[in-house]
């Protein structure tokens, strides 16, 4: 039987304005990589940050809002290797789109990841 891989994200409220989460990605039933992430006021501006747990610093990897709609929210930062965008598009109240942005091979390349809510346990 083949394994089947999952990208997963958690978010929970910190205060009235903050969120903070983790994703991580299971293969089977091994988790392959794991990041810290959280969403907060920064200088004034919308502010999505991330921390690799692979990476070899604890270097926490900024990007700031570019654009935002009623259903969707980018995050940018040009001077980041890959990704340079992150964004999330909701599309109902249980599903959403999340999208990475960067180069790759000399070109710009766009994964889509699509998330289901679940409840909690």
């Amino acid at each position: 039987m083949d394994n089947q891989t999952f990208q997963i994200e958690e978010w929970n409220a910190q205060g009235e304005k903050d969120l903070i989460g983790i994703g991580f990605v299971l293969d089977g039933q091994d988790t392959t990589f794991i990041e810290f992430l959280s969403i907060r006021e920064d200088d004034g501006a919308l502010t999505y940050f991330a921390r690799p747990s692979d990476s070899n610093s604890a270097e926490i990897v900024p990007f700031r809002l570019e654009s935002e709609a009623s259903d969707e929210l980018v995050f940018a930062n040009p001077a980041n290797d890959y990704p340079k965008k992150i964004g999330y598009r909701i599309h109902s109240d249980s599903t959403m789109q999340v999208f990475i942005e960067g180069p790759r091979e000399g070109k710009t390349t766009r994964k889509v990841f699509d998330f289901v809510k679940q409840k909690a346990v």
